[in-house]
């Protein structure tokens, strides 16, 4: 989906460079084609339809794990339910607060959202006023999500917006981008790649990163394993050290009420829908459903690093 102040642009080479995922080389965006340039040995231009919903597929054969990677239509739908009843509301908020004190005053952004899912807080990345917003995920179901609820989002905007809007289904592990080509890459809840991060970052660039603090969900947990084992939120930041540096922390905490069906969606949402045995997973659902509901601590940090100089 590309949404822009000059809808009647049938082809472009966008301010933010897409590669192809097949052969690196340049693709040029069109209305509902995508084609590479052909910069390789055999001269091939590489071509990606557009989907009626409005996303571009990214994802060769050869870079999937599974016939669906990453989350499932069920996975997505339960997220989907569980977002928009406001629990995790006062993270979304915080995040767009976060972004807009960490970045320069002014500045419109190109802006990469790793592992987008279905889009709930990409969509607040649009108030912040980015040149470019790519929105990425491996999952097929949560990029269709993600470009239904930026396309409503868009179109519910009173004042027109110069955003470009790019949904792809792509591997975060081999983005098909331009290196240097993003200003700022936010992973809530996804995949930190520190490679991959330097790549693509220009140069004095921000990543954001969410991550669970150390007793988030804990009462959930408590009730799903015999051993509950603390997150360790801060595991990442050696990883990212040699290539940037951490310039802000918050953490968020509050306490929700989630009733049965509510619960339900919140494991089926989360890695604890296959990891945590059955029959737990039924008892504290039963559990939750004669005591009407259950309190749970959500607890989360948010991290702002800017690419160390050369």
């Amino acid at each position: 989906m590309v949404v822009d102040s000059s809808p009647n642009r049938t082809s472009h080479t966008p301010a933010i460079q897409f590669c192809c995922p097949l052969c690196q080389s340049p693709l040029v965006v069109g209305e509902k084609l995508w084609q590479c340039r052909g910069d390789n040995p055999q001269q091939r231009q590489h071509c990606f339809d557009v989907a009626r919903q409005g996303y571009i597929n990214l994802l060769p054969v050869q870079q999937k794990n599974s016939k669906h990677p990453g989350d499932s239509e069920a996975a997505v739908a339960a997220r989907q339910r569980f977002l928009q009843a406001g629990f995790y509301q006062p993270l979304q908020e915080a995040l767009a607060d976060f972004c807009t004190a960490l970045l320069p005053r002014g500045s419109h952004p190109n802006w990469l959202d790793i592992g987008c899912g279905e889009g709930y807080y990409t969509e607040r990345l649009l108030t912040l006023a980015p040149t470019n917003l790519v929105a990425l995920d491996i999952s097929k179901p949560a990029v269709m999500a993600t470009a239904k609820r930026l396309r409503q989002a868009s179109a519910a905007n009173p004042t027109p917006s110069t955003c470009r809007i790019y949904t792809l289904v792509a591997s975060a592990s081999q983005v098909p981008l331009a290196s240097r080509s993003v200003d700022v890459i936010s992973s809530i809840f996804s995949p930190i790649l520190p490679e991959e991060f330097h790549r693509l970052l220009s140069d004095k660039g921000f990543v954001v990163v969410a991550k669970p603090d150390a007793n988030h969900l804990l009462e959930l947990r408590a009730g799903l394993f015999e051993q509950v084992v603390a997150h360790d939120s801060d595991k990442f930041i050696d990883t990212l050290a040699p290539y940037m540096s951490l310039v802000k922390q918050i953490t968020i905490a509050n306490t929700i009420a989630l009733d049965a069906k509510q619960l339900s969606d919140l494991l089926t949402m989360t890695p604890y829908a296959y990891r945590a045995q059955p029959a737990r997973r039924e008892a504290l659902l039963h559990a939750c459903e004669q005591a009407g509901t259950l309190s749970v601590s959500t607890q989360f940090v948010i991290y702002g690093f800017q690419k160390n100089q050369v």
